[in-house]
């Protein structure tokens, strides 16, 4: 009889597809078919399984094929569960998945808001995933009110690759008391945290678009909340990416190593304020645990600050999580916040580049600054500012190259060859342990050309004030 059961000597259950089915179906499967054949699997769209792992086979992957519809095409369509389905799919078949048909897709998640929480995770079985868009697409976060942290997570996944793809977080209003403003709608594009050290290994975004998120665009652990152990990431690369409208940083990397920032546009980073007035965001934040990784060739025009490689402090003061070798070489900063994106809003941050890690680099970047233009803070150690053009400082009493004072077990850091001109009080402002100023030319500085107070074993030679 038609859709009858039977259970064959192996212990598959078939149902037969035809009426008065007189095959036996241990010898001749004429009729029957396996109850759970990819055949009979279907999605919310009516597509069965079988039809997608035809596809597969067949070639590259549309994600409209898995019955994907952007918001314009149907209004509202939730995309969450496709997306981690297609995603899943292509990777096990090492398969590209392209976004075909231009539009707003849209990803969501329930619960609370918390780090845990993602509209879609990728974990090892994503591995070897590729996502490039056709045209202008956009993955969008629509949902009420601190719905999800993060619109996609990496866990432990390796060789991820997305291209031509606009990450829009959908942060548009501000609430909250005085002195805490935030974004409504999703908290970041990506979040990366690895499971265990490298499990997140070789990611790249090339020609992709962040805007529109309420924390950062890109985030992993944060400077002291998330408990240790912290787990370091591996090869995550940002290639001619765009950033636009972000409340925190663009990039807040944290335990990255080997990485790399290149060819990327920053404008109008770091639009709220946080808890306490502690300041807003920066372009790239390399710090805590960052390793061996670059920021290079990359325009910040509007921000919180520029760049950051930071010795982060935990366990309530006793662990010191140090940003290693990191190089901020040939960008250009301009149009930092002076009294805050607006009006009633104070932050704290405003410098073009801040060194406090240990032998990291700014090299050959162009900066207008608000604060002090290049900032070696109190834990840097054997850092360095070279062939830098610092063209003004704007808030009162900052200086180009600043040295701050800093205890005898830091230091021996250096300024060579940079051009420093128009500061508010000092070109270069020398304090600390073994710090040396060399071959500057500095000019046109309110206060004074190279300003030496409270330094100990200093070296200033060869300069042009």
């Amino acid at each position: 009889a038609l859709n009858e059961r039977v259970q064959l000597a192996t212990g598959d259950i078939v149902r037969s597809t035809i009426a008065s089915n007189v095959n036996n179906p241990n010898v001749n499967m004429t009729g029957w078919i396996k109850e759970n054949s990819a055949s009979q699997i279907f999605d919310q769209e009516g597509v069965s399984l079988q039809d997608v792992n035809n596809r597969l086979q067949a070639g590259r992957v549309y994600f409209s094929q898995f019955g994907a519809k952007s918001i314009e095409q149907v209004a509202g369509f939730d995309c969450t569960s496709i997306f981690q389905m297609a995603m899943y799919a292509c990777a096990q078949a090492k398969k590209q998945l392209c976004i075909n048909v231009p539009g707003t897709y849209k990803v969501n998640a329930d619960g609370a808001k918390s780090s845990l929480i993602a509209a879609v995770t990728l974990d090892s079985t994503y591995s070897g995933l590729t996502v490039v868009g056709e045209g202008d697409v956009v993955i969008k976060a629509i949902g009420s009110n601190d719905d999800f942290f993060s619109m996609f997570k990496l866990t432990d996944t390796k060789n991820i690759q997305f291209h031509n793809i606009t990450f829009d977080g959908n942060g548009t209003k501000y609430f909250g008391s005085s002195n805490v403003n935030q974004f409504e709608n999703g908290f970041s594009a990506i979040y990366i945290r690895s499971n265990s050290d490298n499990a997140v290994d070789d990611v790249l975004f090339y020609n992709c678009k962040f805007k529109n998120t309420a924390e950062s665009a890109v985030t992993s652990y944060g400077s002291g909340g998330t408990a240790l152990p912290h787990y370091f990431s591996n090869n995550i690369k940002f290639l001619l990416c765009d950033f636009e409208n972000i409340g925190t940083h663009g990039i807040g990397a944290n335990e990255f190593k080997n990485s790399a920032v290149s060819l990327c546009d920053f404008k109008n980073v770091g639009m709220k304020r946080l808890v306490d007035i502690t300041g807003s965001g920066l372009a790239v934040d390399m710090s805590g645990g960052c390793e061996d990784s670059s920021v290079s060739l990359c325009n910040v025009d509007g921000a919180g600050g520029g760049f950051k490689a930071e010795t982060h402090t935990y366990s309530s003061g006793t662990v010191d999580q140090a940003a290693k070798r990191i190089t901020f070489s040939n960008n250009t900063i301009k149009n930092l916040w002076k009294n805050g994106r607006y009006p009633d809003e104070d932050f704290s941050i405003f410098y073009g580049i801040r060194l406090n890690a240990i032998e990291c680099k700014a090299v050959g970047n162009t900066i207008e600054s608000y604060s002090h233009a290049i900032w070696f803070s109190g834990k840097a150690i054997d850092c360095s500012a070279v062939d830098n053009k610092i063209r003004k400082t704007e808030l009162a009493n900052t200086d180009g190259i600043f040295f701050e004072n800093s205890a005898d077990t830091y230091g021996g850091n250096s300024a060579y060859l940079n051009v420093v001109k128009n500061c508010t009080r000092n070109g270069i402002n020398l304090q600390g342990n073994r710090n040396t100023a060399v071959g500057n030319k500095v000019s046109k500085n309110s206060i004074g050309g190279i300003h030496v107070n409270y330094a100990r074993n200093a070296s200033v030679k060869d300069n042009e004030c």
